[in-house]
């Protein structure tokens, strides 16, 4: 049997180097400066690629879980010049009649761009001083200065949201149109001569015209989002102090990140499969083997292909525990089952695991000499020591070096373990949702239960408390428990009785980037219970240790929910004044001791 996760040695992800800090710093200052060109533009009606590409682009750069090194945001830095010439040229004229070639010339200069020298490297990062948080903290005041970086840290969380959509988007909803025009085709060679045949044709009609409206929903959805994302960072460009105005841009970047989820959802809906409720193996089975941790499932997908051939078991851990509840993953016998928990026990775990190790889009530690050999990283994840896996000349990854550390490891020489804890549920985000919602409603009714907690959001160091686990342990046994993201890594082995009124104790809806089942769910029981937002019987609890959960946090209070809870550690700009106002304006209480807060969220 695996060791128990909740005991468990806290790592704190490593202090961010100052030269990059400034860089990011600098790199968000030309975000915001170029932003406030494309909002003139956006105004005329006039939009440019290259500009949106850009903006998301470097917000996800900027975020603390990129692996953008100095160089790369150096890079991103040199190209906002011509970024900001080509916004700025769009925003003065009405009817840019000479976008086309500016565009075609913008692209030529970008490809030409040499690589940015160490010298270059470490003049911007001199000249990024003058970004420094703490000057603009204390030029600002206290709450101007937290809300504007609680906007931004939730637009980055957008734009990294917008661009994973982008990319499953640019597949699935290319294939849905291209159905539709199927389905029409089928429909026109279709006669209608009688009753039954006309109405089979009316089917197929209104089948694709349903396709279509999908589709053109969901490109109108992500036009929205970065149209917002665009005028939200212009407002933000003259560092307005308005604590009206930046509370009010707190909840519109709220709900560009509910919209931004959703994107996110239809995609990995559409390209993997609704998830269904699935029990997850946690216990050693016998065999040579690898993990993968992170939520890229495209590079998952392409390792158990590979591992089916090779005989490979393929262990997940952390949020990737979802895959096994989404069909596209089901038809992999050597999808072995999970180990393992948050990111922050990597160290520990990666160097306990016998076999080789698969990062893909999750924080990476620098990894110690006892499996430096023996892991590897693919897709946007880059750090220094750990050998990157690269694509070949027909796209596919190149797993030889991986495939061979996996067969020279031990494995597991055996199986075992059949108990509670070493089986975990998942995968009610899609349409076992439903049926847990009839039930919890129920309960509300019948009074049987007062409130349902929604936990999640990426773990963070607690200083040990491991606030999560004992939160899990406070909350009363007729309360169910909503979980999404790493920070349920701390509590989802714990054995709990079903509720009395049929539920699982706690319902697994995915990772942070499946957020929108969360607000799904909230949005389905209050609706049966004929509750408003500010009304729910949902209390929310969320761990914003990166961008993305940020966005989450946000999500909530953009769709009018309060008694929001955060922690176990605040957003490094929140100050007392900060959190006062939070207080205030929206019910957010930043966590302080789990039983005090559970009574607090049941009041």
């Amino acid at each position: 049997m695996f060791e128990n996760r909740n005991e468990r040695t806290s790592e704190a992800r490593a202090a961010e180097d100052p030269k990059t800090l400034r860089l990011r710093n600098q790199l968000l200052a030309w975000c915001k400066h170029i932003a406030s060109e494309a909002a003139k533009a956006l105004a005329w009606g006039n939009r440019s690629v290259p500009v949106e590409e850009f903006l998301l682009e470097a917000l996800t750069a900027s975020s603390r879980a990129s692996s953008a090194d100095a160089r790369e945001l150096t890079r991103l830095i040199l190209k906002a010049d011509l970024v900001f010439q080509l916004a700025e040229y769009l925003g003065a004229e009405k009817e840019p009649e000479y976008q086309e070639d500016l565009e075609k010339q913008f692209r030529e200069q970008e490809a030409a761009a040499p690589e940015p020298d160490d010298a270059t490297v470490e003049e911007l990062a001199a000249q990024g001083e003058e970004y420094d948080a703490a000057a603009r903290l204390e030029r600002l005041g206290a709450v101007p200065f937290g809300l504007q970086e609680t906007i931004v840290d939730g637009l980055k969380g957008v734009a990294t949201l917008t661009v994973r959509a982008t990319d499953l988007g640019a597949r699935t909803i290319s294939k849905r149109e291209f159905e539709a025009q199927g389905i029409r085709a089928r429909a026109k060679e279709t006669r209608a001569r009688d009753a039954k045949e006309k109405e089979a044709k009316a089917a197929l009609i209104a089948e694709a015209d349903r396709i279509d409206a999908e589709v053109e929903r969901w490109r109108t959805t992500r036009r929205a989002v970065v149209d917002g994302v665009v005028e939200t960072l212009a407002t933000l460009a003259p560092e307005p102090t308005d604590v009206d105005a930046l509370a009010e841009a707190v909840e519109k970047t709220g709900r560009l990140a509910a919209s931004a989820f959703e994107l996110v959802e239809v995609g990995t809906f559409l390209e993997y499969g609704t998830p269904v409720p699935t029990v997850v193996r946690a216990s050693a089975a016998g065999g040579k083997c690898v993990l993968f941790s992170g939520d890229d499932f495209d590079v998952l997908l392409e390792l158990l292909e590979r591992a089916e051939i090779r005989d490979l078991n393929v262990w997940t851990r952390g949020e990737a525990i979802a895959a096994h509840s989404f069909p596209a993953f089901k038809k992999f016998k050597r999808l072995a089952g999970h180990y393992g928990g948050s990111w922050l026990d990597q160290r520990r775990e990666f160097g306990a695991f016998p076999g080789a190790i698969l990062v893909a889009s999750t924080p990476l530690a620098a990894p110690d000499e006892s499996y430096r050999d023996y892991i590897f990283a693919a897709g946007a994840t880059r750090l220094d020591g750990v050998a990157a896996l690269e694509r070949d000349a027909s796209g596919k990854l190149d797993f030889a070096e991986l495939i061979r550390a996996a067969v020279d490891s031990p494995g597991f020489a055996e199986s075992r373990g059949k108990g509670a804890t070493e089986k975990i549920a998942v995968g009610f985000g899609g349409d076992g949702l439903d049926g847990m919602i009839d039930k919890l409603a129920r309960a509300f009714r019948q009074d049987r239960t007062k409130r349902v907690f929604v936990v999640g959001g990426e773990d963070a160091p607690d200083g040990g408390s491991d606030y999560f686990a004992n939160l899990f342990d406070a909350i009363p046994a007729e309360s169910a428990v909503v979980s999404f993201g790493d920070a349920k890594c701390r509590f989802n082995r714990k054995p709990a009785p079903p509720t009395a009124f049929g539920t699982p104790k706690t319902l697994d809806l995915g990772r942070v980037c499946d957020a929108a089942a969360v607000f799904r769910f909230a949005e389905k029981l209050g609706a049966e219970l004929d509750r408003e937002p500010a009304v729910s019987p949902v209390a929310f609890f969320f761990s914003c240790f990166d961008e993305t959960s940020t966005a989450a946090f946000l999500a909530a209070l953009g769709l009018g929910y309060r008694r929001v809870f955060v922690g176990p550690t605040a957003p490094d700009a929140w100050k007392p004044e900060t959190v006062a106002l939070f207080a205030e304006r929206f019910d957010v209480r930043v966590v302080d001791e789990p039983t005090a807060d559970v009574a607090a969220a049941l009041n």
